[in-house]
């Protein structure tokens, strides 16, 4: 039986024959004058999935000294990329924000742009550490929300809604 390794890569070959061949079949005239660049991009799914852990810390730990500049709110935001392609795949990661899922306010947000350029067949996990000196406004439950553009595509991942510990 092949190993897992030798699937994907088969899959991934299969893959980019198929794109291939169905974006030659579809170029019409007008696409033909257009620079190649346009004609090779491909739609693929990068993000794989969002996780976020939402906590607080309301009470001092032992043996901190109080501060007003101390943060209490925290999000740590773990996106799991894939780019299944033989092409290097580049998306700009355009915010994150972490969302209260009872009346809809940002909790803790980014909006800081990245670019991310994935290899070709790359997995990487990238985490975003997001804090705030107020603390979560919420009782309930928060979720995360990642913006992203590919190929000037605007995209949108949620993770799954979590209590704040």
């Amino acid at each position: 039986m092949p190993n897992n390794a030798a699937l994907l890569l088969a899959f991934t070959l299969l893959q980019g024959c198929q794109s291939q061949a169905s974006s030659h079949a579809s170029l019409t005239a007008p696409a033909m004058n257009r620079p190649a660049a346009s004609t090779q991009l491909l739609d693929v799914t990068l993000f794989k999935s969002l996780t976020l852990i939402a906590q607080q810390e309301a009470q001092l730990p032992d043996g901190a000294i109080d501060s007003p500049d101390r943060p209490i709110g925290f999000a740590s935001i773990f996106l799991t990329l894939e780019n299944p392609s033989d092409r290097i795949q580049t998306l700009e990661l355009l915010k994150v924000e972490v969302i209260a899922m009872d009346n809809g306010s940002i909790q803790l947000s980014s909006d800081e742009t990245q670019i991310i350029k994935l290899m070709p067949l790359e997995n990487a996990v990238l985490d975003v550490q997001l804090n705030n000196l107020e603390g979560y406004g919420t009782e309930g439950e928060v979720k995360a929300i990642a913006t992203y553009r590919i190929h000037e595509t605007v995209h949108s991942i949620e993770s799954t809604a979590v209590e704040v510990r």
